[in-house]
């Protein structure tokens, strides 16, 4: 009996293929924002320097 409003439930290959697309877009971000804390950091750690500098 296939009711018109029962779900469907997810096989696991399905459910596999969207994690993997997910990861897939998730991956390139997390990169940019590691590479946007590493210039952070460095641009923190060379205010005291310029300022030494200058004094």
């Amino acid at each position: 009996m296939n009711s018109p409003w029962r779900r469907r439930a997810f096989t696991l290959l399905e459910l596999l293929a969207v994690l993997a697309i997910l990861a897939g877009l998730a991956i390139p971000v997390f990169g940019r924002m590691k590479r946007h804390a590493n210039q952070t950091a460095c641009l923190s750690n060379l205010r005291p320097v310029a300022a030494a500098m200058l004094s």
